[in-house]
């Protein structure tokens, strides 16, 4: 499955995208100073946007967090220098659904 970073709040993939698919549109709210948190979809379809609540993604370098994680535009899978929490409960519930 692909990853997409969107500049845009609409938070669609780009044209070119495979589905199924997931986006990330980061959030700017301010976590003491860190800015971690994107709204994420899910796309089984082109049309049909799956809401999954936001998720906390930080970046790791030298040992320490970065104060705003850097996502690459178009990803498979993060290296080890990131990790996340999904926000709620939801968020792991529809994936389940939807993925597994």
């Amino acid at each position: 499955m692909k990853f997409y970073l969107s500049k845009y709040k609409s938070n669609k993939p780009p044209a070119s995208a495979k589905f199924p698919c997931i986006t990330f549109y980061r959030d700017t709210w301010n976590d003491f100073s860190y800015y971690t948190q994107f709204f994420v979809k899910l796309w089984i379809e082109p049309s049909e946007p799956i809401e999954l609540e936001t998720i906390k993604i930080l970046q790791l370098e030298e040992d320490k967090i970065l104060l705003k994680t850097n996502l690459p535009e178009e990803f498979d899978r993060l290296d080890t220098e990131f990790c996340s929490l999904g926000q709620g409960k939801k968020y792991y519930d529809e994936l389940i659904n939807h993925w597994c």
